[in-house]
C-alpha cells in the first residue's frame, strides 16, 4: 500500500513534467525529492534523455530518469564499488515499465513520431498524447520507484 508521500511524489512529478521538466527530469526529480536526495544536479543530468534521448524516441526518458534515481538512491560511490543492487532494481524496474507499457521505447509507448512535425504538434496539444499517455506513465512510474527505493532502504 501507498503512503501519503509516494501519491504526493506522483503529483509532484505530474506538475513538474505539465509545466515544462521532460519525461527523464519529471522522473527524477519527483523521485529524489521524495528520497530526500538534493544536488545541483538534479533534474539538469536528466535533460537530455527526454523523449527517447535527444528526441530520438530511443529508450522511453521514464525508464532513464528511473535509473538515474535509482543510481542517484542506492549506487556506488567508488571505482570497484558494489553495484549489485542498483543493477537488481534497474533489472526490476526495465522488467515492470516494460510489462506495463509494452515496450522500453518511447516511440512504441507514445505512439507518435515526433519528427512528423504534425504528429508532435498534435501530440503536446491540449489533451493529445502528451497528457493522455505520457503524464500517466511519468505519475505512476515515479510512484513505483518511490515504493521501490523506500523499501530498499529500510533494508540497508
Amino acid at each position: 500500500m501507498q503512503d501519503d508521500g509516494i501519491r504526493k511524489a506522483g503529483e509532484q512529478a505530474e506538475a513538474l513534467f505539465r509545466n515544462g521538466l521532460n519525461c527523464a527530469e519529471s522522473t527524477l526529480k519527483a523521485t529524489a525529492d521524495y528520497l530526500g536526495i538534493q544536488s545541483e544536479l538534479i533534474p539538469r543530468i536528466a535533460t537530455p534523455f527526454g523523449a527517447g534521448i535527444a528526441r530520438t524516441q530511443n529508450i522511453c526518458g521514464v525508464v532513464t530518469g528511473g535509473a538515474m534515481a535509482i543510481g542517484v538512491a542506492v549506487g556506488r560511490d567508488i571505482p570497484n564499488g558494489d553495484r549489485a543492487t542498483a543493477d537488481a532494481l534497474t533489472a526490476e524496474y526495465l522488467r515492470w515499465f516494460s510489462q506495463r507499457n509494452g515496450s522500453l521505447l518511447c516511440c512504441d509507448v507514445s505512439g507518435v513520431d515526433f519528427t512528423d512535425e504534425e504528429q508532435s504538434k498534435a501530440f503536446r496539444a491540449p489533451g493529445g498524447g502528451h497528457d493522455a499517455i505520457c503524464t500517466p506513465v511519468v505519475v505512476e512510474a515515479t510512484m513505483y520507484l518511490c515504493e521501490k527505493l523506500q523499501e530498499k532502504r529500510r533494508i540497508l
